[in-house]
C-alpha cells in the first residue's frame, strides 16, 4: 500500500474517534452546538478532502 493511503485511513479513523464525545455531549445536551461551528467543521473538512 501506498503511505499516502495509509496515512488517509489512519487521520479518518482518529478524526471519526475524536468526534464521538463531542456527539455524546450533544446528544446528553450538555453542549448546544452554534450554527458557526458546523459551518466550520464543513469548510475546514471540505477542504482537506478537496486537497488530498
Amino acid at each position: 500500500m501506498d503511505i499516502k493511503i495509509i496515512s488517509t485511513i489512519i487521520a479518518t479513523i482518529i478524526g471519526v474517534i475524536a468526534f464521538f464525545p463531542y456527539l455524546k455531549d450533544i446528544f446528553s445536551l450538555k453542549t448546544k452546538p452554534h450554527v458557526y461551528t458546523w459551518l466550520i467543521w464543513v469548510i475546514t473538512q471540505g477542504t482537506a478532502v478537496l486537497g488530498i
